[in-house]
Formats: structure tokens, C-alpha cells, sequence
């Protein structure tokens, strides 16, 4: 689902190590992030912001604001109601419904996102496919939803990184 403009924490944990958040990410309901990219955008007062989260439909991405600032990007750019409306039709909700829904998802992603700690999440938008987490510049961490369901590229692509666990893999540097 789309994102919200919100803040988030430096990851809490992370020492270099990128097994901490993994035992962090494994406590976690992770399928919230299926479908979406979040991505930092700055740094302000000791504490990283993003703007919005972009939710990956078929043939199409939905844009929502970050949960912290939802309502003032609303009042300032409209644009987002189009989304607001999408989502709910995609998920049922009615329309009168539509904008609470969207906070509340916006919400979930937020907490999920400052739990985790990590700067970018970007998931492939295939429903097999990988959720990657940036943890800092050079240091990425891997979970594959499906691992069986996995193509040759991408079991290529995973042969260079360090395995965890099946669903699980790290490459930094």
C-alpha cells in the first residue's frame, strides 16, 4: 500500500552485524511490506524521515503520505485521494470509509517500519519475490517470501549472498 510521510528512527540494533535485525524481522508480521517501498529521505534532529510509501498494484502504484504528517499532506496535496480511494476499492472498504482505512495502514506501516530500523524497504512486486531492507550504504538484508518459488535469476542472485536461514540472506560490505 502507498506510504505516509513519518519518521523513523536509526535502526535500533544495528552494530554492523546484520543478524541482530534479522532476529528483530523474524518476530514480525512482515506481509504488511508486501507490495511496498519506503525509502528514507533525510535526516533531521537525529532522526530520519520519510515522505510517503509507494504500494505496488497490478499495472499501477499507489502513493499515501507518511502516518506522522498524513493529514497535513493531505490538506496540501489532493492528489493523494485518488490513491485513498484505490486502496480502499482494492481492498473493500467502502468509500465512505476510505480515508480512515488508509491511516490506519499508513499507521501499520510506520510501526512496522521504526520496529525494524531499516533505512529503505523496497519489495518486489512479485508475489514470490524478495523484500530487501537497506541498512546502511553498504549493507543489505534479504527475505525471500516463497524461496522454493524462486526463479533461475534470481537463485543466481542469491548464491552470492551469505545465507541465514531459507529465508533469509545479508551481503554487506
Amino acid at each position: 500500500m502507498a506510504m505516509v510521510l513519518g519518521a523513523c528512527a536509526p535502526d535500533p540494533g544495528f552494530d554492523g552485524n546484520p543478524r541482530g535485525f534479522i532476529a528483530r524481522a523474524r518476530t514480525q508480521d512482515l506481509r504488511l511490506f508486501d507490495d511496498v517501498f519506503i525509502e528514507v529521505r533525510n535526516e533531521r534532529d537525529g532522526r530520519f524521515h520519510y515522505y510517503d510509501s509507494h504500494t505496488f498494484v497490478p499495472g499501477d502504484t499507489l502513493t499515501l503520505p507518511a502516518y506522522e504528517y498524513f493529514d497535513q499532506m493531505l490538506r496540501e496535496d489532493s492528489t493523494y485521494w485518488a490513491d485513498i480511494y484505490r486502496l480502499a476499492e482494492r481492498e473493500r472498504v467502502p468509500k465512505g470509509a476510505a480515508l480512515q482505512h488508509a491511516k490506519t495502514y499508513a499507521r501499520g506501516l510506520d510501526r512496522l517500519y521504526r520496529a525494524l530500523g531499516a533505512l529503505t524497504v523496497r519489495a518486489s512486486p512479485d508475489p514470490n519475490g524478495v523484500i530487501t531492507f537497506l541498512l546502511g550504504p553498504q549493507c543489505r538484508v534479504f527475505y525471500l517470501k516463497k524461496p522454493a518459488a524462486l526463479d533461475a535469476r534470481w537463485q543466481a542472485f542469491f548464491r552470492t549472498k551469505r545465507k541465514v536461514e531459507a529465508q533469509w540472506y545479508y551481503h554487506c560490505q
